[in-house]
């Protein structure tokens, strides 16, 4: 021993320290179904992924950032004044504001001015789920760059913008920083600058005003990896009923598919509309078609990816042809949420009927 430390040991010093813990206390209620049993309740839906929220405070919705105060919470039909994180809930406002299912309700200090760009940005993270919203304004002229506020690099990210006519723009890592694809339609990917022809880093995305359009309100969704839960990548069919296996490291329960090489529709197949394999009712997000199922696309989920398992499948295994995809588990190792079950115990018979696109039922849950 050193005559002049006098202080614990290293070890000890280690085996008492107090982690803390690196899931964010931020409230963050992502918005399920939007609530209206009547026309004189305006509720909002949804499971608490992070933080807490109590009655009288001030939230902020993103991507819209308007703000009101909560009114009312609760469990069921039960009224309560505050509630915890992994609960699921219904709010009310003392206002009416534009709030639409996907929309993202928060405390007003949930949203972060990221500065790590050269623009600012608004930002509503979370990185258990490997998950962001941001909203930003483009420069008048150039390049530029904004936060994403994820603490990797994204691998999928889908911008519009908020104030122009423009299409769903999305970057996906598999077909370079040079390319893009059109959420909105079923082209191949497309050559050209929107990305700056630079690949996203662990804190930045970079743009190019020119593509974006210039002084133009955007929001942008941006999704990291996230090991056991996420993966993102590519491969190549081969027009057999023995498709090529992808390897994802968990058994997906949403997935989507895109063809890059060549036109074709955006392709999502879910465990839910899908319990058993093989899987063969499709959505296809470019399109207001109704639901398409057919044994000619049949794809199977596996415990470690999935798996086409047609030969005659344009949409996800065409012979040579070169496919995208986002896979998603459940829920992250460690987390009980899983956002695709979403069962009410307390519910009426919905309609489309609700005012601003809302769906008319009861889903307190």
């Amino acid at each position: 021993m050193m005559e002049w430390y006098d202080e614990p040991t290293l070890f000890s010093y280690l085996e008492t320290v107090k982690v803390s813990s690196a899931k964010s206390s931020k409230f963050i209620l992502p918005v399920q179904r939007v609530n209206r049993p009547n026309l004189d309740f305006r509720g909002y839906s949804g499971t608490i992924v992070s933080g807490n929220i109590k009655v009288g405070e001030e939230i902020r919705t993103v991507p819209s950032n308007q703000k009101a105060k909560v009114k009312e919470l609760f469990i069921g039909d039960k009224s309560i004044k505050s509630s915890t994180n992994k609960q699921s809930i219904t709010l009310t406002l003392n206002k009416e504001i534009d709030i639409s299912r996907g929309d993202i309700i928060c405390k007003k200090d949930s949203i972060v001015e990221n500065t790590d760009g050269s623009i600012t940005a608004s930002v509503s993270a979370n990185n258990t789920y490997g998950f962001s919203i941001a909203t930003f304004t483009t420069p008048s002229s150039g390049t530029f760059t904004f936060g994403h506020g994820l603490t990797a690099a994204p691998k999928l990210i889908i911008v519009k913008a908020r104030n122009q006519s423009y299409s769903w723009s999305v970057y996906a890592e598999p077909i370079g920083n040079d390319k893009y694809l059109v959420l909105n339609t079923g082209a191949g990917q497309a050559t050209g600058s929107i990305w700056n022809d630079t690949t996203p880093t662990s804190s930045v995305v970079h743009g190019n005003a020119s593509n974006f359009g210039t002084s133009t309100d955007y929001v942008a969704y941006c999704w990291s990896e996230v090991s056991g839960f996420s993966k993102f990548g590519s491969y190549t069919g081969n027009g057999s009923s023995t498709g090529p296996v992808v390897v994802t490291g968990f058994k997906p329960r949403f997935l989507l598919i895109k063809r890059t090489d060549s036109a074709g529709n955006w392709v999502l197949i879910d465990s839910a509309r899908n319990p058993s394999n093989p899987t063969t009712k499709q959505l296809f997000p470019n399109l207001s078609d109704a639901e398409f199922s057919s044994a000619g696309e049949a794809l199977d989920f596996l415990s470690n990816g999935f798996q086409p398992v047609s030969g005659t499948s344009g949409h996800h295994n065409a012979s040579g042809a070169t496919y995208i995809y986002a896979a998603f588990a459940g829920t992250p190792p460690g987390e009980s949420i899983d956002s695709l079950i979403d069962t009410p115990t307390h519910a009426t018979t919905p309609t489309d009927t609700g005012a601003g696109g809302a769906v008319v039922g009861d889903y307190s849950t």
